[in-house]
């Protein structure tokens, strides 16, 4: 099934890139398999969420603009949005 990765923000400053679509061939996958998968064939996504980890920043993911549990099942054609977490006063 084709899953589309988009980030923002910072994410996308230090992965180099603002969206990707990629593949992954299970029935079934929940969206940490699918999030493990995009590191491995995305490197500059695996960076990205090393480098804010490191710094204490844990990203959110939207499942077609839905903040949505690591346990969720994707189906074909799911946008993945993966975003910093909001700050600000």
């Amino acid at each position: 099934m084709r899953i589309r990765i988009k980030l923002f923000s910072i994410v996308s400053d230090l992965a180099g890139f603002k969206e990707a679509t990629i593949e992954v061939n299970c029935s079934q996958c929940v969206l940490e398999e699918v999030i493990r998968i995009a590191r491995q064939v995305l490197p500059g996504l695996d960076k990205a969420i090393k480098l804010l980890g490191e710094r204490g920043v844990e990203v959110v993911y939207l499942v077609n603009g839905v903040k949505t549990p690591l346990s969720q099942i994707l189906h074909d054609g799911d946008e993945v949005a993966i975003i910093p977490p909001a700050s600000g006063g």
